[in-house]
């Protein structure tokens, strides 16, 4: 919430976005056009992107400041195990946005990270949809629906995806090295993403 492949991620549209290089990214990197383009927008097309009409859209556009913000240095090194490095915050036009906690000393990119992610492009249904070729696991994440999935042969973290509002609304991803620390991620940041909203 890019191809749908089992090492993209349970989303789809932001999968790629954060994560690339290091072992289990490659195939994430890839980028191919998104419904909800800046350029689809210009021409009219935006009302092809499941988006377009979510109040909660502002949430696929938070800055750096913002959503970095949703997980502190203590709660991402209670989680990590260890004290990360200064969070990495990126946006892809388009796309979404994301932002990422490698761990400290970690050599370049890698599943050694917490990671979260806002699709500008896919909304909780589409989410669910992707999701069934994973087989994830639905769950409930400060009460809000969720599912869950990996790691997998083709997918080295752990991923929790979390409905920030309706069905045609937007979803966070969540990635950790083990599930445990991807749920923890989940129900530690998605309160604050949601109050941003």
């Amino acid at each position: 919430m890019l191809a749908v492949g089992l090492a993209v991620g349970l989303t789809g549209g932001l999968a790629g976005c954060g994560s690339q290089g290091g072992t289990g990214h490659a195939a994430a990197t890839a980028s191919p056009a998104a419904s909800g383009s800046d350029r689809e927008a210009s021409s009219g097309q935006a009302s092809d992107n499941p988006l377009a009409k979510s109040r909660l859209r502002v949430l696929t556009t938070l800055n750096q400041a913002r959503l970095c913000a949703a997980l502190s240095v203590s709660e991402a090194t209670r989680i990590l195990g260890s004290e990360p490095q200064s969070p990495l915050y990126g946006a892809e036009p388009g796309l979404g946005i994301y932002c990422r906690w490698p761990r400290r000393g970690a050599a370049g990119l890698g599943t050694d990270e917490l990671y979260v992610g806002i699709s500008s492009t896919i909304d909780w249904a589409r989410t669910r949809q992707v999701d069934k070729l994973l087989h994830a696991r639905p769950v409930r994440v400060g009460g809000r629906p969720a599912l869950t999935a990996g790691p997998l042969p083709a997918m080295e973290w752990a991923q929790v995806d979390v409905a920030l509002g309706g069905s045609g609304d937007p979803v966070a991803e969540y990635r950790a090295p083990t599930m445990a620390q991807a749920l923890a991620l989940a129900q530690t940041a998605t309160p604050h993403i949601v109050s941003m909203g």
